[in-house]
């Protein structure tokens, strides 16, 4: 299992309960420097981890709009945390809701 902060989220109304494409949410490892991408609910959920070096590539880019999230790349980028604290105080000081769970 690993610990992930949910950093963008979006979700869309739908009247099915299995909708494979709504809600949408973009999640981060610390300690494993991953993102984990997911899309749906019920029988529609879908996901995929990405290493975070394979996330500046072009490729990702159109899911990071999608989500209004393009921070995300430019806050990994530009930063350097120690440690887990110092990733959460720097969330907290940007004013980013974030939200934890294990997957």
């Amino acid at each position: 299992m690993k610990d992930y902060f949910i950093l963008a989220k979006k979700d869309i109304p739908s009247d099915s309960p299995h909708d494979s494409d709504w809600p949408k949410f973009i999640a981060y490892s610390y300690e494993h420097k991953c993102l984990l991408f997911s899309a749906g609910k019920g029988h529609g959920l879908s996901g995929f981890e990405l290493p975070e070096a394979e996330a500046f590539a072009p490729d990702w880019t159109p899911l990071f709009i999608e989500l209004n999230a393009l921070w995300i790349l430019d806050f990994l980028k530009k930063s350097n945390f120690p440690t887990l604290n110092d990733f959460i105080k720097a969330l907290d000081k940007a004013n980013i809701p974030i939200s934890k769970f294990r997957a």
